[in-house]
């Protein structure tokens, strides 16, 4: 059942402490074979670079949350220098980063009153790894980021964001989903992404994407 966007709640951009990961350790054999599987008969699968496993450390960077900090050289002294190793931190693990619109955003109501937001997004242009065009990203309650999704519908759709995508296992359902994070596409925040994939990741330019879940 589907019910209405609630009230909006402040979201933070930082690393909260580290919480244990939803799901163990997987092989990045497994885990993108489980990827290629849960596309369905008949799907065009992706190609993705190889995963390595979700870590412990990985369920801040990739808290299933949003920040909305569009000039992080504002915040000045330990904050700006706090945002800065996260992001690099968060290029340094992603599988896949990618400039992307919000399309839309839904609120999932289980029996036991839990809500699950999920956002589509149109992936624009791949900056590193491999995406479909059209991503559906999750956020639960548990999730270190749920807070900064909740309420927040007009501030994510027609927006343009920097997703770092980190593929996991979800051990309730034997199917592998994008742990990701969301950060604003403002002008500072692409370059400086930009930069740190070319340094870590030896790519200089992404490229539009062109791949589909048919």
């Amino acid at each position: 059942m589907t019910t209405a966007p609630r009230s909006s709640m402040h979201a933070t951009g930082f690393i909260r402490p580290t919480a244990p990961a939803r799901s163990a350790p997987a092989s990045g054999i497994l885990v993108a074979l489980l990827l290629l599987g849960s596309l369905g008969c008949g799907a065009a699968a992706p190609t993705v670079q190889p995963t390595t496993p979700f870590l412990e450390g990985d369920a801040a960077l990739f808290d299933r949350g949003i920040s909305y900090i569009t000039n992080p050289s504002a915040l000045g002294g330990g904050w700006e220098a706090e945002w800065a190793e996260a992001l690099e931190r968060r290029v340094q693990r992603a599988e896949a980063i990618a400039l992307v619109t919000g399309h839309t955003f839904r609120e999932d109501t289980n029996p036991h009153r839990e809500v699950t937001y999920r956002i589509s997004l149109d992936v624009e242009r791949k900056l590193y790894g491999e995406l479909p065009d059209d991503l559906e990203l999750l956020s639960r309650p548990g999730d270190e980021g749920f807070e900064s999704v909740q309420g927040q519908e007009a501030r994510i759709l027609e927006q343009s964001f920097v997703v770092f995508v980190k593929w996991q296992l979800n051990d309730e359902t034997g199917g592998v989903e994008p742990a990701f994070h969301l950060e604003p596409a403002s002008e500072t925040v692409v370059a400086r992404v930009r930069e740190l994939i070319e340094r870590m990741h030896g790519v200089t330019n992404g490229t539009r994407t062109t791949v589909h879940y048919n």
